[in-house]
């Protein structure tokens, strides 16, 4: 797979990630947990991270985790002794472009 192929398969996956916590920061506190974490959420989650895992490569994989579970505005990621600020989503495309050829 290719840049080109790649980036519109990862941004519908960030962007949607997004809608889900987006939502989940309006749901309050003591109700999260029933919403979030329960088996219905829990599947979908096996299932999204199953298809990423099948999809790309296991480190592109684990970059794709990264930006969508730990990553936050500023952070750093560095690869090749190489440090990059990532402080938008466009600066992740710009990050899986440079980096990576095949996914």
């Amino acid at each position: 797979m290719n840049f080109e192929k790649f980036e519109p398969i990862f941004t519908l996956i960030y962007k949607e990630y997004q809608k889900r916590d987006e939502f989940l920061d309006l749901v309050p506190l003591s109700l999260r947990e029933s919403v979030f974490d329960n088996e219905y959420t829990n599947s979908l989650e096996f299932i999204n991270d199953r298809l990423i895992d099948s999809l790309f490569s296991e480190e592109v994989a684990s970059d794709i985790n990264y930006f969508l579970y730990d990553w936050k505005i500023g952070f750093m990621i560095i690869r090749d002794d190489i440090e990059y600020v990532i402080n938008d989503f466009e600066d992740m495309l710009k990050y899986f472009k440079k980096n990576y050829k095949t996914f």
